[in-house]
Formats: structure tokens, sequence, C-alpha cells
């Protein structure tokens, strides 16, 4: 069994706040605005498609909208000490 993109949009769109969008010019699923993951130029997402197991991709899945719900860290301005 592999997945498809229909795959992997049919898994993602069933996460919470997930909605179709587009990146780069092609289909992308993005959580509250936060890229999760597209369909590349060549038919693929991040991983190979065919050779993945739909209950991985489930799981690939559900680590990327964590991760694009996550606060992002801010970087420290260099050359700026913290007040002691």
């Amino acid at each position: 069994m592999s997945c498809d993109y229909e795959a992997v949009r049919r898994l993602g769109l069933a996460l919470p706040d997930v909605e179709e969008g587009t990146s780069y010019g092609t289909p992308a699923l993005k959580v509250k605005g936060a890229l999760m993951t597209r369909l590349w130029e060549d038919g693929q997402t991040l991983v190979r498609l065919p050779k993945v197991h739909p209950d991985a991709m489930r799981d690939l899945l559900q680590t990327a909208h964590r991760l694009a719900l996550a606060p992002k860290k801010r970087p420290r301005a260099r050359g700026r000490r913290r007040s002691q």
C-alpha cells in the first residue's frame, strides 16, 4: 500500500485548522497560514509518496501539524547583552 497526494490531502484536512492553499505555485496544506506540506513540481512531497504507508504518512502529517503550530522562537539581536 502506498500514498498519493490525494491521500495526503485527505489525511491533512482531517487535522484541526488545516486549509488548502498554494506554495511556489503548487498545492499545499497550511495550518493557520503556516506551511505544513506541499506538493513539489516533481509530484512528490518531502517524502517519496509511493514508498510511504498511509499510517506512516498520518504520523508524519501529525508531526508537521504540531510543528507548524509551535510558537516560533525569535533569535536575540546580536551585540546586545542581557541586563544583569
